[in-house]
């Protein structure tokens, strides 16, 4: 069921008359209402008016805009506005302002106009906020709307709504925008955009990840836990908790839309601290330092974000550390000495000896820390032989059948520039899809190709279903350097990344894919790639699972050897693969068709040391669930099984 915009038309008519008349201020070219989405608005407007009669304010609004020279067309810019204009004059036939005039919704001067736009945004379901991202999401629309006074508003206030904005408009030409502008609004405040990225997360009136509010008598109580996970409880006047809302609160008008607001203002956290989740994690490529000072404040002790940035490793003046109980501790839980002048860097496993990797494992799991991203059990990519010889460029991630789509997808959150590929390229058969650094010249590029599939390898758009990958380098200024030369954090992230992009958008993934394949090729590299080697993922997973099996209640029934975690149930015994997850039946290496749709997913009640690897969490769900093969109900399970 779609959700409705909890606004009042008052205020989606003058974000249209504020556009209108910014447009002229900024604008290289005349832009006309045709260009924003008017018809998707003002049917919202038209769907609003059935539940509440409109204010003067909203009648008066709606006559300014149907005085715009546009709504004579019959078609502009794809819209019909004839067809709006009648939308209009119904409405405004129909508007009774004496009768049952309701109280106006504030309007939106000034700054408060972008504060309601991209907190909008940003408090949207995906449906809903796909509409209203069509307001940026044409590039010359977009570049008027982002210049616009009341979006940016002032100090750093603008800048932080915008850089949340960044975060959630996918399109790469917006994108790029917001990235120029932050860029330009760093430079002017004399800072790098990495440190304005830092200073503009919001603290939602937290204090060390909490926060309380008051309804009458109770309290609500909000506690940050990590990645989409914010406990809340209520306080009685007697001191005691409870976890259900009072009951007065549902009964009293004012206090339900105060709960509201508290529901949706925690949405918004928990977006935003995945949001920076995932920024934290693409500076494990960065070679950065900072002040120890500013890693408190905006990190570690910062009022949101402790809540994710206490969970990782840092190097505070050469010794690794982590925040835990308000200050430093080193590995063994003793303090580290500080001072002012005291640098502090990100920690990664690739400069740390495998004693200290495991050791940093252990104590996180002392500690019972679930770490937001991998970090102690990240992957790392050292240097090969291979790649000595070829010299400037690597081969290893070379030679898969990828999900174009998945794959761009992939590319996009993680900061890599790639244009999906299709017929209409005029034979454009391969692309290098990039990757640029904040704090390096260098790029990292990896090498898209078309398969040489036709009909069978195309969307209705014409768009290419699957590519291939070929080589992965690194360039300065357009010219390749040997890989020797390449900054090891910067050679180990990219290829973990190109990796990642391999490991997930493959076609060896899909366990429907076995008999499907398009091209004999095809179906022997699905073969190999949910069967064969691991790769440094799927062995990074199966040291997790080597450690967790134990704790888990099949740990009778099931055990690791090489590539696969053995299974024994009633029925069959069963090889599931640590890198594809796909399934083989014993004896006989009969392959098992488990859809993710018929897993119940869950790790059996075990805590993974690391948040963000779902193929884990799928490894465990199947082992449980085949363990007790006997009891599942499926038949398009239970047909292959007594087979």
């Amino acid at each position: 069921m779609r959700r409705t915009l909890d606004v009042r038309p008052d205020e989606i008519l003058e974000w249209i008359i504020l556009l209108n008349n910014n447009v002229h201020k900024v604008a290289t070219r005349t832009l006309n209402v045709g260009d924003w989405p008017i018809a998707y608005m003002i049917q919202m407007v038209e769907r609003l008016a059935k539940k509440e009669l409109l204010t003067p304010s909203e009648v008066s609004k709606l006559k300014t805009i149907r005085g715009y020279d546009v709504m004579t067309k019959n078609s502009y810019y794809g819209t019909d506005f004839k067809k709006v204009a009648l939308r209009i004059d119904s409405l405004l036939s129909n508007a009774d302002a004496e009768d049952g005039t309701v109280v106006p919704y504030s309007a939106l001067p000034g700054d408060d106009f972008g504060d309601a736009l991209a907190d909008r945004i940003q408090t949207l379901e995906v449906d809903e906020a796909g509409n209203w991202h069509r307001m940026i999401s044409n590039p010359f629309l977009a570049q008027i709307i982002l210049q616009l006074p009341g979006l940016l508003g002032k100090n750093f206030r603008g800048l932080a709504r915008l850089a949340r904005l960044g975060t959630v408009v996918k399109q790469k030409s917006v994108q790029k925008k917001v990235a120029d502008l932050v860029a330009k609004k760093a430079e002017a405040a004399g800072l790098t955009p990495i440190q304005l990225e830092e200073r503009v997360v919001p603290k939602y009136g937290l204090t060390a990840g909490e926060k309380t509010v008051a309804f009458e008598d109770y309290i609500l109580k909000i506690t940050l836990q990590g990645i989409g996970k914010v406990a809340q409880s209520w306080i009685r006047p007697d001191g005691g908790t409870q976890k259900t809302k009072p009951k007065f609160v549902g009964e009293k008008e004012a206090l339900k839309t105060k709960l509201n607001k508290v529901k949706a203002e925690i949405t918004a956290m928990k977006k935003v601290l995945t949001a920076q989740r995932d920024r934290i994690d693409r500076l494990f490529a960065e070679d950065l330092e900072w002040p120890l000072a500013e890693i408190e404040e905006y990190y570690v002790a910062h009022p949101l974000l402790c809540a994710i940035a206490s969970k990782y490793i840092w190097i505070v003046g050469g010794t690794s550390a982590i925040w835990h109980d308000s200050a430093w501790q080193d590995i063994n839980g003793e303090p580290v000495d500080t001072n002012d002048a005291t640098t502090v860097r990100l920690w990664h496993p690739v400069d740390a000896t495998i004693d200290d990797v495991m050791a940093w494992r252990t104590r996180l799991s002392e500690l019972g820390i679930v770490q937001p991203t991998k970090q102690a059990f990240r992957e790392v990519y050292l240097l090969t032989d291979a790649e000595r010889r070829t010299d400037v460029y690597s081969n290893r991630m070379a030679a898969h059948m990828l999900k174009q789509h998945q794959m761009s997808t992939l590319m996009a959150a993680r900061g890599w520039k790639y244009q999906n590929m299709g017929w209409y390229d005029d034979g454009l058969d391969d692309q290098w899809a990039t990757r640029e650094f904040t704090t390096s010249d260098l790029a990292g590029e990896f090498l898209i190709h078309h398969t040489g599939w036709s009909d069978d390898n195309q969307t209705p758009a014409g768009q290419y279903i699957y590519v291939g990958t070929d080589q992965l380098r690194f360039t300065r200024n357009g010219k390749a350097v040997t890989c020797e030369d390449v900054p090891k954090r910067i050679f180990s992230e990219t290829m973990r990344e190109a990796d990642l992009f391999v490991g997930v958008a493959s076609v060896g993934n899909d366990p429907a894919w076995h008999d499907r394949g398009p091209t004999p090729e095809a179906r022997d590299y699905w073969q190999h790639f949910s069967f064969g080697k691991l790769d440094n993922f799927a062995a990074t997973r199966k040291e997790v699972l080597e450690s967790l099996l134990p704790r888990l209640k099949i740990r009778d029934a099931a055990h690791i050897d090489g590539k696969f975690l053995f299974v024994d149930g009633k029925l069959n015994t069963y090889k599931i693969h640590l890198g594809s997850s796909n399934i083989m039946m014993a004896p006989g290496d009969r392959y098992l068709c488990i859809v993710a749709g018929g897993v119940k997913k869950g790790s059996g009640n075990v805590t993974l040391p690391f948040e963000g690897d779902a193929r884990l969490s799928m490894i465990i769900s199947k082992a449980l669930m085949l363990a007790e093969d006997d009891k599942i109900t499926d038949p398009v399970i239970t047909s292959q099984l007594r087979c």
